[in-house]
């Protein structure tokens, strides 16, 4: 049987080198976590370290000894000769991040190759779904090379530290605010969208995926964000023809039949390069999974980076469980939605429709019109929903809008006005 990857002089330098210098033991917490030593004994002697730091008491070969045999672990370890072995083998400590960066680098290789063996295991044994094991061995992979130490938890002097220089850029540049979607108004009543579920609401044909890639567009091209649109209604080839409309403010209805104008002809050339160079990924396969989403969504992050999802429609997504009522599913959806953009620490924006009471009562859309479940809007750390009051007497052209914010998590409500310009399905700020 093959050895796993580990590095034991790596590690015996580590721990040599903390006592030579035990201050740097608060440098490596962090690094370091006690599962990354590969030897058992090298590991026990690393928890010992811990435990005293963590105690305030002095880290040295005497006192690690004492506690070593206080919880019966001295002979574990092979004796106080062990111990002692370990304090003279470096002399100095000034290497001790490259060191530590071997140890983790080989646990991150171990934990790839355990994950692989039990996915093997268990597809071998009882096929799974194939979305739901994607998923999962995604999940697996980016878990065996993340820098996860034993805790993830922030005190709050970490916290304070965070906002004072949040603060601090603030009061740098003012114009600058994490919340970038090209609509000022909007962007002044967001936090940071990172992590956050955002629920984009509209009835048939009020400009849901016009608003989708308005957004799109300025956060790749002027933004340089990596964003991926997971396309469940229209093509690539529609998709990006909107792209190509908004940016260059070229007719959409001219792209489709190939006649620009001269000065269309124009626009497009100046626009070209931005458009072909944005970080920008459409995946238009039609009814995927929630988990299959994710799946390809992680894989994307993988290689490329990834900053903000959008997914054009809940509705249009496929159940993982088809025996389950619809209102189960669309709650599964919506949860799941969520998770990613938490796990992955992006930005998921979900389009969805409401349902028809709004267009029999004749009114503006409200929370609660969202149709089939009310789990995206509780999920939802925002939602929103456009509303074109003479579109739905049937004149798409008049230019009014309006963007309702009917739940804000993270800010206030309220309505951001908007104008509505058909020919290139585009909306731009009042």
């Amino acid at each position: 049987m093959t050895t796993p990857p580990h590095n034991l002089e790596a590690e015996r330098s580590v721990l040599s080198a903390v006592f030579l210098d035990p201050d740097c033991l608060a440098l490596l917490i962090d690094a370091l976590a006690i599962r990354d030593f590969y030897l058992d004994e090298h590991a026990e002697v690393f928890a010992a370290m811990i435990a005293l730091f963590a105690e305030n008491r002095p880290v040295d070969l005497v006192t690690v000894v004492y506690h070593l045999k206080a919880t019966n672990k001295l002979n574990q370890v092979g004796g106080p000769a062990f111990v002692s072995h370990l304090g003279g083998l470096v002399s100095t400590a000034l290497n001790i991040n490259y060191w530590a960066a071997i140890v983790k680098d080989a646990a991150r290789l171990r934990r790839f190759i355990d994950s692989n063996r039990k996915l093997l295991s268990e597809a071998c044994a009882s096929p799974p779904e194939p979305d739901k094991f994607l998923e999962r061995a995604y999940a697996e992979m980016t878990t065996a090379f993340a820098d996860i130490s034993e805790s993830d938890y922030k005190m709050s002097a970490e916290l304070m530290t965070v906002y004072l220089k949040e603060q601090q850029r603030l009061k740098d540049c003012p114009d600058w605010f994490e919340a970038k979607t090209g609509y000022t108004a909007l962007d002044l009543k967001m936090a940071s969208p990172r992590g956050h579920l955002i629920v984009l609401a509209g009835w048939i044909g009020m400009g849901k995926s016009a608003l989708m890639v308005n957004m799109a567009s300025f956060m790749t091209i002027n933004l340089h964000q990596r964003v991926a649109i997971f396309s469940l209604e229209m093509t690539q080839a529609d998709l990006y023809k909107r792209f190509i409309a908004v940016r260059a403010g070229i007719r959409l209805s001219s792209l489709r039949r190939g006649q620009l104008s001269p000065s269309e002809l124009a626009a497009f050339d100046g626009s070209e390069n931005e458009i072909r160079d944005a970080p920008l990924f459409i995946d238009d396969r039609a009814a995927q999974s929630v988990m299959a989403i994710r799946a390809r969504a992680r894989k994307i992050q993988m290689s490329h980076g990834l900053d903000a999802v959008f997914i054009d429609y809940l509705q249009l997504i496929a159940p993982s469980e088809t025996r389950q009522p619809r209102e189960q599913r669309v709650a599964e959806i919506s949860r799941q939605c969520k998770l990613m953009a938490k796990e992955m620490d992006i930005a998921v924006y979900l389009l969805a429709q409401l349902n028809r009471e709004l267009i029999k009562e004749n009114r503006k859309p409200r929370l609660g019109d969202l149709r089939e479940s009310g789990a995206p809007e509780q999920d939802a750390d925002m939602v929103m929903a456009i509303h074109r009051e003479r579109a739905l007497k049937g004149d798409n052209d008049y230019p009014e809008a309006e963007l309702l914010i009917l739940k804000n998590r993270h800010g206030p409500i309220g309505i951001v006005k908007l104008r509505w310009e058909s020919a290139q399905t585009k909306f731009t700020e009042v």
